[in-house]
């Protein structure tokens, strides 16, 4: 069964498994869905801590952006989002600025914004 934590957890052990990855042209596509998989896990959870079920990754997404956190720029999410989108239905292959670009905004955001989605799971 899905749960919130549980969703939080794979969350980031993907998220670390992936910054491990070595940034190559072969690569990029899989650093690239595998980051905005994670962020996305960390929408789901908060959505399924409100007993809410939903495939719709826009619904997501938005529920991070808002945690309405000081001096974040999550809205670049929905860019990372079309990106994956565009690798997984367009066949767009990333290039390896736009995987760079991925990993940089996801170093800095991806920490934070699991510490806020934790601590909301655990105040229900």
């Amino acid at each position: 069964m899905k749960t919130p934590f549980k969703l939080i957890t794979t969350a980031k052990d993907d998220f670390n498994y992936t910054l491990n990855l070595n940034l190559t042209k072969n690569s990029t596509n899989t650093i690239v869905r595998n980051l905005y998989e994670s962020f996305r896990m960390l929408g789901e959870a908060l959505l399924l801590n409100k007993d809410i079920k939903t495939l719709d990754h826009i619904k997501q997404i938005d529920e991070l952006i808002r945690l309405n956190m000081m001096d974040a720029d999550l809205e670049l999410l929905f860019d990372l989002q079309e990106l994956r989108h565009n690798i997984n239905h367009k066949g767009h292959k990333a290039t390896i600025n736009q995987a760079k670009d991925v990993l940089n905004f996801s170093r800095f955001y991806f920490e934070p914004v699991f510490i806020e989605v934790e601590e909301r799971l655990k105040r229900k």
